[in-house]
């Protein structure tokens, strides 16, 4: 696409961000324990599917705890946000999840006892850390309005999510390293086409994503000499045409050639 892109003359090309995050998204469930889970996690969605002695002792548990009547969810391999979506749904069936596994009226495998307290512990935490980049995919996946403008202000905020923090837990710290690692180099070759768009933007205008006002005032700086320059080319372009349309004037005047109007009043006579 970037080569059909090249050859087409289509510059510059801004590659699909929805895309990008689903690739550093991608890195960053990689993590070796994060990883692990998941694999935990299919087993159990996996086994609450092809039992249905198992789904209605489920939805039985259901009903005693007051949560949704919802199923588990089981992800695709190719939409990260599909992991994350498996996770926030146990996550809120947790309680009727693990009430129904440890109930001795259906057959669990080996796999129904592998999850351990830190599996318990590091799933909402993996949820925290991956929810804003739920959010920011679905923003980005608009169809029918233009996103480059948004570009800029969720990857700035993305970035800032996924700084190391000294309270974060070890698998979270090397989830966000993995991420950044992936999602940091990208786009810096477009920075400033991505900065005009925001501040073209009226919801963006005041680049406030942005922390440098000196960086702000070289934006606006170039936007309005851009602005400027095309204007000039308008001028000159409206000129080119004056002075064709008065060269024509003076060329039917001079060979007595009729205008457009007497042409036609000539044909309206009987």
């Amino acid at each position: 696409m970037i080569l059909a892109g090249v050859g087409a003359k289509m510059e510059p090309h801004v590659r699909c961000i929805a895309h990008t995050l689903n690739l550093a998204s991608q890195k960053a469930l990689k993590v070796y324990r994060v990883s692990e889970l998941l694999v935990k996690m299919r087993k159990v969605v996996t086994y609450f599917h092809k039992s249905p002695k198992a789904t209605e002792a489920l939805r039985e548990m259901q009903i005693q705890l007051h949560l949704p009547h919802h199923k588990l969810v089981h992800d695709v391999s190719t939409r990260w946000n599909s992991s994350l979506d498996m996770l926030e749904r146990f996550w809120e069936q947790q309680p009727a999840v693990l009430n129904t596994l440890l109930s001795k009226n259906i057959r669990r495998g080996e796999a129904m006892a592998s999850l351990t307290e830190d599996d318990m512990t590091l799933i909402p935490e993996v949820i925290k850390l991956m929810s804003p980049l739920k959010v920011a995919t679905t923003l980005l996946s608009e169809e029918k309005n233009p996103t480059i403008s948004m570009i800029s202000p969720i990857q700035t905020k993305l970035q800032r999510h996924f700084q190391p923090d000294e309270s974060d837990h070890l698998v979270i710290s090397q989830m966000k390293e993995q991420f950044r690692l992936d999602f940091d180099g990208r786009y810096t070759y477009l920075q400033d086409l991505l900065h005009y768009a925001s501040a073209l933007d009226p919801r963006f205008k005041d680049l406030a994503f942005l922390d440098e006002n000196e960086t702000k005032d070289i934006i606006f700086r170039k936007i309005t000499a851009e602005v400027v320059k095309m204007n000039g080319q308008i001028i000159v372009r409206q000129g080119m045409v004056i002075h064709l349309m008065r060269t024509r004037q003076l060329k039917q005047k001079v060979t007595g050639a009729p205008t457009e109007r007497k042409k036609r009043q000539m044909m309206s006579l009987p």
